[in-house]
């Protein structure tokens, strides 16, 4: 009895020697290296491809229906038919509420806990989209209501009104691409 004792104490001194003499792992510093952006979410390469399928074929869809809008809008105004410029305002309206809508949630779902970081490049974007297809479309339409003034010969007022609108079109577009610059920069 006394010498198994001894087996058992001389076996736990040999145990509590070997957990005294195992080197402590530090874990004060175990993090120190580790940047706070690490923990916001970051999707992967596939799913950004993927996002931006979703952003072309939305484009694309409101893009159409902008167009449409437009030639149905000029037609109205050569037939003096205002039932017609309704349904192409309407078509032209569906156009916009789908870009942005369209960029706004694919924003908002790929930033997902980090949206509020990715707030300001989102709101450049958007901003850029409403100055791209927005935009040229309003002053599209009241060109052609300028132009509208005189049915046969526009008068000079028209013209000059006409023309302001398709010079601010034209800068609208490079103001849109300088947003877009801004959004990419921003969010990189």
């Amino acid at each position: 009895m006394n010498n198994l004792f001894l087996v058992v104490s001389k076996g736990s001194e040999d145990i509590s020697r070997q957990i005294q003499n195992t080197p402590k792992f530090d874990y004060s510093n175990a993090f120190k290296d580790v940047k706070p952006y690490q923990f916001k979410y970051i999707p992967s390469q596939s799913t950004i491809n993927f996002a931006h399928n979703i952003i072309y074929d939305i484009d694309m869809f409101c893009i159409i229906m902008i167009v449409i809008s437009m030639f149905i809008i000029a037609l109205s105004v050569s037939n003096s038919n205002h039932n017609w410029r309704s349904i192409g305002f309407s078509f032209a309206k569906l156009g916009y509420i789908g870009i942005v809508l369209g960029h706004l949630g694919v924003a908002s779902a790929m930033s997902y806990h980090n949206f509020f970081h990715r707030l300001i490049p989102i709101a450049f974007f958007v901003g850029s989209q409403v100055m791209l297809y927005m935009v040229p479309t309003v002053l599209y339409v009241q060109g052609i209501q300028a132009l509208e003034m005189d049915d046969i010969v526009p008068s000079p007022d028209a013209k000059n009104k006409a023309y302001d609108s398709f010079k601010y079109l034209i800068f609208s577009v490079i103001f849109a691409g300088i947003l877009m610059t801004l959004s990419g920069g921003i969010s990189r």
